[in-house]
C-alpha cells in the first residue's frame, strides 16, 4: 500500500492560482469521491489544497495522478507529489504545527485540521495516519507554548490598523462575512472600535456577531451608504467571486473625503483587486500582509526553533519504531 500526497499551497502556487484552485474545490473533491476504490480525502484551507490517497501500487498511484492532472491541469505546475507513510507523516505533522503556514505557529490551522478529523469518512489506513500526527502536533504545540491563540490574523490586522489610525482613536470596521474570520474580529474587538458585520444570506449569524462585539449587522446592499462613514472594510467571505466590485468601491470613494483601509482577507479575493488603483484606497491581502506574518513569526522564534526539533524528535521516534 501506498500512501501519497498531492499539495498545492502558499509556497509553491502564486495568489492566483490558488484563487483558481480553490474555486475548484468542490470538483476536487468530487473527482477523488468517484474514484475506484475511494480512498482519497481534500484538505481545503484558506491557503492550501491537498489530496491524502492510497494506491494499492506504483503504478496505480501514477496513473490516479495523471488522470487528476489531466482533469485540473493547473496543479500539474503548482503543487508538490509526496508519498511514502513517513513523508506525508511529517508533512502533516508540520501543518498541523503551524510550522507550514504563512503566520508561522498559527493556531486556527490546527484548529481546521480538527475540524476536517470530525468529519470522517476517511478509510481506516487514512484516518489512523491524520489522528497520529494530530495527537503528536497537540504534544508539540503544548511543550512549545504554541497550543493557545497569541497571535492570529485578527490580532494582526487589528494592529496594523492602530498603526495608520492611533490606538486612541474610535474607527469603524465593516466585515463582509460570517465565518471564523469574522468571529475572530468579533472575539478580539478592541474597545475603541465599532463592528458592522454585513452578510447576504446569514443575516442571522451577523446579528450574533455583531451583538457579541457590540456592533451592528447589516446587508450587503447598505456597505456602499455605510462605506462613506467608515475606516476600515475587511473581506472575509467564502464566495466564489468578487463581493465588491470596483464600481462598488468607487462609488463608496466618491462619499469620502479621508482614506479607505482595506484588509482582502479571502481566497478567492472578495474586493476586485483593480482597486488598489483607486486614490484613497489601500489595498492589502493575504500575500501582502507577509511582512507582517514574518515580523510577527521574529518575535516567537524561540517557540518555532522548539517546534522544528520536537517535530524532528517524533519523526525520528517514528521511524526508529518501524525497525523494532
Amino acid at each position: 500500500m501506498i500512501f501519497y500526497l498531492i499539495s498545492a499551497d502558499h509556497k509553491t502556487a502564486s495568489f492566483e492560482m490558488r484563487e483558481n484552485l480553490y474555486r475548484q474545490r468542490r470538483a476536487i473533491a468530487a473527482f477523488w469521491a468517484q474514484q475506484q476504490p475511494q480512498e482519497g480525502a481534500v484538505l481545503v484551507t484558506c491557503n492550501r489544497i491537498e489530496i491524502y490517497a492510497l494506491a494499492s501500487s506504483l503504478p496505480e498511484m501514477q496513473k490516479k495522478i495523471g488522470l487528476f492532472y489531466e482533469r485540473f491541469p493547473g496543479f500539474l505546475e503548482n503543487s508538490v507529489v509526496v508519498y511514502d507513510y513517513q513523508n506525508i507523516f511529517m508533512h502533516l505533522l508540520r501543518v498541523a504545527s503551524g510550522l507550514e503556514s504563512q503566520l508561522q505557529g498559527e493556531l486556527q490551522i490546527f484548529e481546521q485540521l480538527q475540524a476536517w478529523q470530525k468529519q470522517g469518512g476517511f478509510v481506516p489506513a487514512l484516518r489512523e495516519l491524520i489522528c497520529s500526527a494530530l495527537d503528536q502536533s497537540r504534544q508539540v504545540r503544548s511543550r512549545c507554548g504554541l497550543n493557545v491563540s497569541i497571535f492570529n490574523l485578527a490580532s494582526i490586522v487589528y494592529a496594523d490598523i492602530e498603526r495608520h489610525l492611533g490606538n486612541a482613536a474610535r474607527y469603524s470596521i465593516v466585515i463582509l462575512g460570517t465565518g471564523k474570520i469574522a468571529e475572530l474580529f468579533s472575539n478580539l474587538r478592541p474597545q475603541n472600535a465599532l463592528l458592522y458585520f454585513a452578510a447576504h444570506r446569514n443575516y442571522s449569524k451577523a446579528q450574533q456577531l455583531a451583538q457579541k462585539a457590540g456592533g451592528k449587522a447589516i446587508s450587503l446592499n447598505e456597505i456602499i451608504n455605510i462605506g462613506a462613514a467608515v475606516d476600515v472594510l475587511i473581506g472575509a467571505t467564502a464566495s466564489s467571486h468578487s463581493v465588491l466590485s470596483l464600481e462598488d468601491v468607487s462609488s463608496i470613494i466618491k462619499l469620502r473625503r479621508k482614506p479607505l483601509y482595506v484588509y482582502d482577507l479571502a481566497i478567492p479575493r472578495d474586493i476586485e483587486p483593480r482597486c488598489v488603483q483607486l486614490p484613497g484606497v489601500i489595498l492589502q491581502n493575504l500575500d501582502t500582509l507577509n511582512r507582517l506574518f514574518e515580523e510577527v513569526s521574529s518575535r516567537i522564534k524561540d517557540k518555532i526553533g522548539l517546534a522544528e526539533y520536537l517535530c524532528g524528535e517524533k519523526i525520528f521516534a517514528q521511524q526508529e519504531s518501524l525497525y523494532v
